[in-house]
């Protein structure tokens, strides 16, 4: 007898059912790949973005800090030049002073000066000794 041969529906059953079964379990194979995939991506960015908002937050507040500082420094600068000025205030008063004294002095000094004769015209005594002919003063 010869050997016989599978009917040819029956083969052709088979490899619906394998392709039936073996699409499938493919389909879910790269399903599950590509979502442990995602996922090791999502953690790493997840882990990197973390890691990089902890880096930009360290830098804010370092520079926040550095900026305080400075504020601080700006502060106590500005006391300092109150100080100067001040003290520049209080020279400046104490010049005007001077300054208003100097002409008080000057202008009683000037006031002495026009209440006295220049020493041209000082007039001489009417003396025997020094009268000279037909002259009582000496201009």
């Amino acid at each position: 007898m010869p050997r016989s041969r599978p009917p040819f529906g029956l083969a052709a059953k088979i490899v619906v059912f394998l392709t039936a079964v073996l699409v499938p379990l493919a389909a879910i194979t790269w399903f599950v790949s590509v979502e442990t995939l995602r996922q090791r991506m999502t953690e790493e960015f997840a882990s990197k973005g973390t890691a990089t908002v902890q880096t930009e937050t360290q830098e804010a507040v370092i520079a926040m800090e550095e900026g305080t500082r400075e504020v601080e420094a700006g502060c106590q600068e500005t006391v300092r030049a109150e100080a100067h000025l001040m003290a520049i205030a209080g020279l400046s008063t104490s010049s005007a002073e001077l300054a208003q004294g100097i002409s008080r002095t000057s202008a009683r000094q000037a006031d002495g000066v026009e209440g006295t004769p220049s020493p041209g015209s000082r007039s001489i005594p009417n003396r025997p000794c020094c009268r000279r002919a037909g002259a009582s003063r000496i201009s």
